[in-house]
């Protein structure tokens, strides 16, 4: 990887229900300077029928036009004390991979070439089966992993969402001045105050010198 310092955008939470949120996001986004961001899409929120991506004509059209689709997880249920893929076995971990690779294709046509986890949280036996569906990068809180040419690099969560919000952003100034890899989450049912904070991150690590792009484009540059 160059040596460069990368701040990686995503949109998280990507789903029918909240479509009407994720344009305004996409809006937001763009009147900050930023256009090569990530949708981390979930296939089947929460297993709800009217959440199957591949009935929702709407949601299709809108995304079929956008750039870098990630699978963000099969339903992506979390509990108290774990996510989807925190502590899941290799079995279990490989079947939900190849079902949420089956929707999105059958939703958009192809395969997704990443995969991010729900909460950044991944097993070891997840990451294995996450390889073994042919995905080329995915990430955890900690790190960024090219899976085709076997290496990963460091790569800091600065906003997070729900309860783990406010921790992250008193951590975040500290994690921009400390540089390397950074991962910035929008999140559907980000308020104006969270927003307000990304608004000032994202004008910060310009002013660091970190080129804001989605997970795909940093994939090629890694």
């Amino acid at each position: 990887m160059k040596e460069e310092k990368y701040a990686v955008v995503g949109i998280h939470d990507v789903a029918p229900f909240n479509l009407k949120n994720i344009k305004k996001k996409k809006n937001f986004l763009v009147k900050q300077g930023v256009s090569d961001f990530s949708y981390l899409i979930i296939p089947f929120f929460h297993g709800k029928p009217g959440q199957d991506i591949r009935k929702n004509r709407e949601f299709i059209d809108f995304f079929k036009n956008e750039d870098d689709l990630v699978l963000h997880g099969l339903v992506h249920r979390i509990r108290v004390r774990s996510s989807e893929f925190q502590r899941i076995m290799y079995e279990n971990a490989a079947d939900k991979l190849a079902q949420g690779i089956e929707i999105f294709e059958q939703a958009f046509g192809y395969k997704p070439s990443g995969f991010i986890p729900p909460a950044w949280a991944l097993s070891n036996q997840g990451l294995l089966a996450v390889k073994n569906q042919g995905f080329d990068y995915t990430a955890s809180s900690k790190y960024f992993y090219d899976l085709k040419k076997g290496k990963k690099v460091r790569a800091s969560v600065v906003i997070r969402g729900g309860a783990l919000t406010m921790p992250s952003l008193l951590r975040s100034v500290f994690k921009i001045e400390s540089g390397g890899v950074l991962q910035i989450a929008l999140h559907p049912k980000d308020n104006l105050f969270k927003l307000l904070i990304i608004k000032k991150l994202i004008k910060l690590v310009k002013k660091k010198g970190y080129k804001l792009m989605s997970y795909n484009s940093f994939e090629k540059v890694f």
